[in-house]
């Protein structure tokens, strides 16, 4: 009997220890929701002096007193316990605390607040801030922002250019809805759409002694300096081939100029090229060392961003098929000799570019079939 009864209470103290388990979780769960709600109202204050770390230049930015705001960020470190700031005569720098705290307050005032604009805003009203080198804002963004203007007159765009790397950060910030970029830092922590894939070739002024030729090899173009990107950025050079810089820029119109006008050669995409109406004439020369590459739109992984963000994105989708198609207008600088070949705009191997399903959209299919049949 007593076996027995050994036997039934051990069966029965696993449930035990998991219902305890379950109610610890379940309490320290109710603990943290109360806690976050206490410390909820001091957050707006504490997220403006982190991102100034200068009280005079945070209250301007949320029409506070900086008594006010110092007063909120004291009682938010009293109620946790910890420093969130070293404090340094009157400069203030987050702790690795109030670094990790900023991050979440960011995330979730954004994530509130997208919510709140869709719910309020209209399908098509409000802003969309969107990130892209120069050159591509005037190819694809430009463009897509056109054929959405007549149906959506609200729709306010503001354009900046930056890095892919900036682009993923300021995405989580919340400063950024889209970014055009060549490549993605870290797809996990954003959403990615493949626009296709761009063609790249090697341009030259028109004075420039290369153009005289008419075949140009590795070794030719090897003789002569380049404007290149500096070491955080890639202009796709081929990294086994080593050549000589005459000139590192950082912005992609700049490059473009300088090749035009400055005597450099430049890695280019043909799109970009095509579409250069500066000073100087842009001739590609006829050697093929650079491979297609892809070109990414990414914007955030939320469950509740506005629907105008997706209404942009999708028309610079279909801008990039027009551009592949060869439906839109772009003044072009036609090759001044005979010889030198015409860019191939983009690379048709692929099929028509299409942004992942859950944004109403599909991925980027390789279709060897129909480009084969057209």
């Amino acid at each position: 009997m007593w076996c027995t009864v050994a036997n039934a209470y051990g069966s029965v103290q696993p449930q035990l220890r998991e219902r305890r388990s379950a109610g610890i979780v379940r309490s320290r769960e109710v603990k943290l929701t109360r806690r976050a709600t206490q410390i909820w109202n001091w957050l707006p204050a504490f997220r403006a002096v982190a991102e100034a770390e200068h009280l005079p230049t945070a209250s301007k930015e949320v029409n506070l007193s900086p008594s006010a705001l110092s007063r909120s960020v004291k009682l938010l470190e009293e109620d946790l316990g910890v420093d969130l700031f070293v404090r340094e005569g009157r400069a203030l720098e987050l702790t690795e605390a109030g670094r990790r705290l900023l991050g979440a307050s960011r995330s979730a005032m954004r994530a509130v607040e997208s919510a709140l604009d869709q719910v309020l805003s209209s399908e098509g009203a409000g802003d969309v801030h969107i990130a892209a080198p120069g050159p591509y804002s005037s190819v694809f963004v430009l463009p897509a922002l056109r054929r959405l203007r007549a149906a959506f007159p609200e729709l306010v765009a503001h354009l900046s250019s930056a890095s892919a790397a900036r682009g993923e950060r300021m995405l989580a910030e919340g400063a950024l809805d889209i970014a055009v970029v060549d490549r993605v830092e870290d797809p996990a922590k954003v959403r990615v759409t493949k626009l296709g894939e761009l063609s790249y070739s090697i341009y030259a002024g028109a004075d420039h002694p290369l153009t005289g030729q008419l075949e140009v090899t590795t070794e030719d173009v090897l003789a002569h300096p380049f404007v290149g990107a500096p070491d955080h950025l890639v202009d796709h050079w081929p990294p086994h081939l080593q050549r000589r810089l005459g000139m590192v820029v950082e912005q992609l119109h700049v490059a473009v100029q300088a090749c035009a006008v400055d005597g450099m050669l430049a890695v280019l995409p043909d799109v970009v090229a095509a579409a250069y109406l500066g000073e100087g004439v842009l001739l590609r020369l006829p050697v093929d060392l650079i491979p297609p590459q892809p070109l990414y739109a990414i914007s955030r992984r939320a469950a509740a961003e506005p629907k105008r963000i997706n209404l942009v994105l999708t028309a610079i989708v279909q801008t990039f098929e027009d551009i592949k198609r060869g439906t839109t207008r772009r003044s072009t600088v036609p090759p001044a000799r005979s010889t030198v070949r015409p860019p191939p705009m983009l690379d048709r191997s692929f099929g028509s570019p299409r942004a992942p399903r859950e944004l109403g959209l599909e991925t980027i299919q390789d279709d060897d079939k129909a480009a084969s049949g057209s």
